[in-house]
């Protein structure tokens, strides 16, 4: 089913016994919709997404 995840977290524990999962991602905090930031950390993916024209 699309969108649901919990049947997917039950096999990763399952098959992965005493996997230690972060509650969060690690590293720091950015703001994803500030485009400028995007190019500077992602600047292939902003080639590829950001810079096309519609």
């Amino acid at each position: 089913m699309q969108g649901e995840t919990d049947s997917f977290d039950a096999v990763m524990e399952a098959t992965v016994p005493g996997m230690d999962r972060p509650g969060r991602p690690a590293g720091e905090n950015w703001d994803v919709d500030d485009e400028e930031e995007t190019r500077r950390r992602l600047p292939r993916l902003a080639a590829l997404f950001l810079d096309q024209e519609n």
